[in-house]
C-alpha cells in the first residue's frame, strides 16, 4: 500500500501544477507519517510488554508465559505490517 503512494507521488511530481504538487505531497507525508508513528508505537508498547512477561518468567518460571510471548510478538508483527485502512487512503485521495 506504501509503495502505491510512492509511485503516486512520483507521478503527481511530474505534473506542471505546483499547487496540486505541494497540496498531494502535504497529504501523503501526513498519512504515512501517522502510519509509521503507530508502527512505532505498537512496537515500542509490545517491546515493554514482552519485558515485563519475561521478568514474571524468571520469578515464576512457568512454561505457559513463555506461549504469552510468543502470542505477544505475533500481535505486534501483525500490527507492524497492517496496511493503510482504507478510512486513510480516502482521506489522502481527498474525498472526505
Amino acid at each position: 500500500m506504501i509503495i502505491v503512494y510512492v509511485i503516486r507521488i512520483i507521478n503527481i511530481h511530474k505534473c506542471s501544477c505546483d499547487f496540486l504538487k505541494q497540496n498531494y505531497y502535504h497529504r501523503a507525508i501526513s498519512v504515512l507519517g501517522v502510519h509509521v508513528v503507530v508502527v512505532v508505537v505498537v512496537v515500542v508498547v509490545v517491546a515493554v510488554i514482552v519485558v515485563v512477561v519475561l521478568i514474571v518468567a524468571a520469578v515464576v518460571e512457568v512454561v505457559v508465559v513463555v506461549v504469552v510471548v510468543v502470542v505477544v510478538v505475533a500481535a505486534a508483527a501483525a500490527a507492524a505490517t497492517t496496511p493503510l485502512t482504507a478510512t486513510t487512503v480516502t482521506i489522502i485521495e481527498g474525498k472526505i
